[in-house]
């Protein structure tokens, strides 16, 4: 839930302007309310009203399986995608920080000098062992989630975005303030903790 705490002198003639301004403030809060409701389903504490998000509930990479000497950030994701595997359910995406996948996609070859990975010249699909990756903010730097979120893992929709303006709370209306609220109902159910691999 977001909520925004509007005063100014002239709210009753801004307010009066609402359809002129519900596209402006209806597309930043239900836009900030998906970034919220990201990083609840992936980072939820559980904490009175928040998610437990994915990596609360996943099973922690097994770092048993890393050779230190030779592998690297990708090859630890390709023994993570094993991991999951293991839990039979087929691993359908990898969650990864945006400058994480950013440095992977700058890997050169050490005799050419040439990109391993993309091309900057276009937009490549963002994949790697053959799943997509999601990036996302609400991702720790330098940590991962692969699963398989098809079968692992169910998000509830239980009421979509809406967005509410009110006067009437507390002392507003003496106060010429406006409460702008966003907000939705979303639960997430794991079925299999295995089918998640955070590292």
């Amino acid at each position: 839930m977001l909520a925004l705490y509007w005063g100014a002198a002239l709210v009753t003639q801004i307010l009066s302007d609402a359809p002129a301004l519900q596209s402006y403030v209806s597309n930043r809060l239900l836009y900030f309310n998906a970034l919220k409701i990201e990083h609840e389903l992936l980072s939820g504490s559980g904490a009175g009203t928040e998610i437990l998000g994915l990596i609360a509930q996943a099973t922690v990479f097994d770092s048993t399986r890393v050779n230190t000497a030779t592998d690297t950030f990708i090859d630890v994701l390709g023994i993570a995608i094993t991991q999951c595997a293991e839990s039979l359910f087929e691993p359908d995406g990898v969650v990864l920080n945006p400058k994480d996948f950013s440095r992977i996609q700058r890997i050169k070859t050490a005799s050419t000098n040439e990109y391993i990975f993309s091309d900057p010249h276009s937009a490549g699909t963002k994949q790697l062992w053959g799943l997509p990756v999601i990036t996302s903010w609400s991702m720790p730097e330098s940590q991962f989630l692969v699963g398989a979120f098809r079968m692992g893992a169910a998000v509830w929709d239980r009421q979509s975005a809406t967005v509410e303006i009110s006067r009437e709370h507390s002392d507003y209306f003496v106060r010429n303030l406006a409460a702008i609220l966003c907000e939705s109902r979303i639960g997430l159910t794991v079925y299999r903790p295995t089918a998640f691999i955070y590292g």
